[in-house]
């Protein structure tokens, strides 16, 4: 029967790895032993801490550490003398240092892309697997044996297990998270290292169903400002009793109305109950590993303590599928948006954490600010966006030497003036042969001098830096800004820079015979069997368009009279919100009429002079199910060819504008070939990109069309109001990575 077991050790729940995590093994020795007698043949016990697998929870023994425990001081007896223990032989350690070089940091994708060979989902959920890490401590007792060698003594071994956070709780917060607790449950237990779960852990049962769950960031939750493209993702522990808790987003407009879905029966919500992998493909809870199964990973397990990363940024959620809303029909345009709210629950009414809510700025762009992303104390990414003001430049060094130029040569002179190694008279023979060549650079001093000329060279390295002002923020954010100014992971958001060049919601005009005011009529009528309508789920403007009656010809072809100038180094995305609610086959078409410099002049992807062969780049004859729910197109063109390509919803492989075009303007063809049908759009916009890598302009992808870059805060000064008691925070940084030079 053992003897050697773990008296104290923290429960097997999440802990923080910038506080002790304590583990003391006893070992109750033979009586016939004195307790120095005892630790002299006991001298030491080994501990042995492996990480475990984060898909399997088998042990990765190659990424563990055995540290060698000497006795620690004797421990009193629990009795009521407090009599000296001479019973046991403790040994203790402090394991919180090596598991905190087991965690670092998740950061996931800012463009969404779950083509072919790029795998990037920024939508819904995903385990924070290198936030935290499940770990297993054994003890194995050691003692000098009759030859005096160190050996493990047989069958005398414990363990136990816990699950490291990559998360640094303020010393105000463990103390007063230790007492509160206390007070809470009215226990004199003392529970070692249970602070993160008593605040930040999100799981179903009483005490935690109160809506007042931390996540793990530092940012006001109550407030929090963000433009109507930007990513964000918010960080939560959780554990899984059972019922997996998720989260859930609603929208919300200027008068704290929810924003109706189509039938008005309720407003929109985005569910985020499970976890994606890189292609899009859904798990089953936000403690899944997407939709892998044992068939793909024999032995895996979704762990029920773990940290998950949710997408809430109006980037992810625009990039969200249709099955992720609560109507199937997903919010795309942020126009009639003031402000979204994010809290997750226990699947049904029962609230458990915080409400976190965004307001959206409508008017942020890339080009007014610069975004940070960093790894806040607790573990999570935090994104903000200093929009005061901001200045880029380039901070160079150089130095300057002399290097001598030692050319390759055979050292000898040919044996002739016709010989491949000579000079004759004062012209240097340049020969090639595969063996025997001369001197290609004259020595300084004559032919048979050992010097040659020198050049000078200058080594140069370029380090782009930047300096950017927030606006004036309350001391709410003060911890945000301090943490940030601390963070050792911290990125800038760079990408493309783009600009709405065309919006087509509806909302100015006084009645349907007056769109033609705004657009060409090139087949059909805007006014039979149509009209607008207020009722049927618009998320932009104030109405739709509606167009047909099901029976007949509803058929209606219109081409923009508004002329966007037409770059071919920018890329454009062309975007319609559209639904159907008729029996009739579709065959909707959207894209645009492209033009010459005389704005009359129309050219086809044939080159015709014609409103017919348009460049059908967002829908080409889509036959939409007719179930009344609104689905979100995204078409892009770039360049100039002579073969221009049609449909194109991939921002990887986008269409081409037949030569010649000047300028497009946005067209859509409903019910095309006379048919029937009852089509309605929301809204038609254009939006123009171009990139900010200079080189890269025609050259689009999702790879440079977000993505982060490492940079260092070098220093920051803040400055405050005192008369509003506001703040502003001006920050330098300089890019982690140097500019490429040649040398």
């Amino acid at each position: 029967m053992p003897n050697l077991f773990i008296v104290d050790e923290p429960r097997e729940t999440i802990q923080s790895v910038y506080s002790p995590i304590k583990y003391t093994a006893r070992y109750a020795f033979d009586s016939s032993l004195t307790l120095a007698e005892a630790k002299a043949k006991y001298p030491s016990c080994k501990a042995i801490i492996n990480p475990r697998n984060p898909y399997t929870g088998v042990l990765e023994t190659s990424r563990g550490v055995t540290i060698r425990l000497q006795p620690s001081i004797d421990i009193p007896n629990w009795e009521g003398d407090q009599t000296p223990n001479t019973d046991f032989v403790y040994y203790t350690i402090d394991v919180s240092s090596i598991a905190r070089d087991f965690v670092s940091y998740d950061l996931r994708p800012c463009t969404h892309d779950t083509s072919t060979k790029v795998k990037r989902d920024i939508t819904m959920g995903q385990i924070s697997k290198n936030v935290f890490e499940r770990i297993k401590v054994d003890f194995q007792l050691e003692e000098i044996n009759s030859s005096g060698q160190l050996v493990d003594v047989s069958g005398e071994e414990d363990f136990g297990n816990f699950i490291a956070v990559n998360s640094a709780l303020l010393h105000e917060e463990e103390h007063y998270l230790s007492i509160s607790n206390e007070l809470l449950t009215g226990s004199a237990t003392q529970v070692q290292g249970d602070n993160l779960s008593i605040q930040y852990l999100h799981r179903t049962g009483t005490g935690y169903e109160a809506g007042r769950q931390k996540y793990l960031t530092t940012k006001p939750t109550n407030y929090r400002v963000i433009g109507h493209d930007e990513c964000e993702y918010l960080s939560f522990a959780l554990f899984d009793s059972g019922t997996c808790p998720r989260a859930v987003v609603r929208f919300y407009d200027a008068n704290g109305n929810a924003i109706p879905t189509s039938d008005s029966s309720t407003g929109y919500a985005l569910v985020i109950s499970k976890t994606t992998d890189g292609e899009g493909n859904l798990g089953t809870d936000l403690n899944s590993w997407g939709d892998m199964t044992t068939s793909d990973l024999s032995g895996l397990t979704n762990p029920a303590n773990c940290v998950v990363q949710i997408g809430v940024g109006t980037r992810n959620i625009k990039e969200s599928t249709d099955a992720q809303w609560n109507n199937g029909e997903p919010l795309t345009d942020f126009s009639n948006v003031s402000y979204y709210t994010v809290q997750t629950d226990d699947t049904s009414s029962d609230k458990i954490g915080e409400k976190v809510t965004y307001y959206i700025d409508h008017t942020r762009e890339r080009v007014n600010g610069v975004r940070f992303h960093w790894q806040n104390r607790l573990g999570g990414i935090d994104s903000y966006t200093f929009d005061g003001a901001f200045t880029e430049g380039i901070n160079i060094s150089s130095k300057s030497y002399e290097q001598s130029i030692y050319p390759e040569f055979r050292g000898q002179s040919g044996s002739s003036t016709g010989s491949e190694n000579s000079i004759i008279g004062d012209n240097q023979g340049y020969h090639f042969a595969s063996s025997n060549y001369g001197a290609v650079v004259p020595r300084v001093a004559g032919y048979t001098d050992d010097k040659y000329p020198s050049v000078r060279k200058s080594k140069v390295k370029a380090v782009k830096e930047g300096t950017a002002i927030s606006r004036p923020y309350g001391i709410a954010e003060q911890d945000m800004f301090e943490d940030l100014l601390a963070s050792p992971n911290v990125w800038i958001e760079k990408g493309w820079i783009g600009k709405e060049v065309f919006r087509e919601d509806w909302s100015g005009y006084a009645a349907v015979s007056n769109i033609t005011d705004n657009w060409n009529q090139v087949e059909g009528s805007f006014t039979t069997d149509a009209a607008f309508s207020t009722s049927d789920g618009h998320i932009t403007g104030t109405r739709t368009y509606k167009k047909g009656d099901n029976s007949g010809n509803d058929t209606i072809w219109a081409s923009s009279k508004k002329f966007i100038k037409y770059n071919p180094k920018s890329i454009y995305e062309i975007e319609v919100r559209i639904k159907s609610s008729g029996n009739g086959s579709g065959n909707d078409l959207v894209g645009f009429t492209g033009y010459a410099a005389d704005k009359t002049t129309k050219i086809s992807t044939g080159g015709s002079d014609t409103f017919a062969s348009a460049h059908y780049i967002t829908l080409k004859l889509y036959g939409q199910t007719a179930n009344d729910e609104f689905e979100t197109f995204r078409g892009y063109v770039t360049g100039h060819s002579t073969t221009a390509a049609v449909q194109s919803n991939n921002i990887n492989d986008p269409s081409t504008a037949y030569n010649g075009i000047e300028y497009i303007s946005p067209m859509f063809l409903l019910h095309h070939d006379d048919v029937e049908g009852i089509t309605q759009i929301d809204y038609i916009v254009v939006r123009e990109y171009q990139t900010d890598i200079p080189n890269s302009k025609g050259w689009y992808s999702t790879l440079n069309r977000n993505y982060y870059v490492p940079v260092v805060v070098k220093d920051a000064s803040v400055t405050t109001f005192d008369n509003e008691n506001l703040q502003r925070c001006t920050l330098n940084y300089i890019e982690s990575k140097a500019k490429r030079t040649i040398e």
